[in-house]
């Protein structure tokens, strides 16, 4: 599968802008999610939706918010192609293991394809022990009651 080149640097900006509104997209769901539950969370400083021309990480999440949200995230939106999914889940795992504190920060894959729902994409091992955690707490809570 050969992706379309970029020919121009209209076609360029107009893909780099595409991309930069999804991020901003995926921040705004983060913080419409945590940053309600969590008021000493700063908009401004505890995230951010990075550069396109920048390598790494598409949202940078401070210390603060990834100790409540441990991810390092890749962010695509497609037209098309949801072939790539398992190229793009992997640039999420090469950008956690960059991070250098691969220990207890999963890989989170967000894409979107064209006007459909955007989704999160985990390792099974990573997903399966978020809903143990989730199970375990409320074990606990079960039992103190």
């Amino acid at each position: 599968m050969v992706l379309s080149m970029i020919r121009d640097k209209i076609t360029s900006h107009l893909r780099k802008e595409k991309g930069q509104a999804f991020q901003r997209k995926c921040v705004n769901y983060i913080k419409q999610i945590f940053f309600k539950v969590f008021p000493e969370l700063d908009e401004i400083t505890d995230i951010t939706s990075c550069p396109s021309c920048k390598h790494g990480e598409d949202i940078w999440l401070s210390n603060r918010l990834r100790a409540l949200l441990p991810v390092s995230i890749e962010c695509k939106d497609r037209s098309k192609e949801f072939k790539l999914i398992n190229q793009y889940y992997k640039q999420a795992v090469d950008q956690t293991r960059k991070l250098g504190r691969t220990d207890n920060i999963s890989p989170l894959l967000i894409t979107k394809r064209g006007s459909h729902d955007a989704l999160g994409v985990l390792h099974l091992q990573d997903l399966l022990n978020l809903y143990l955690k989730i199970a375990i707490l409320e074990k606990q809570i079960k039992e103190q009651s």
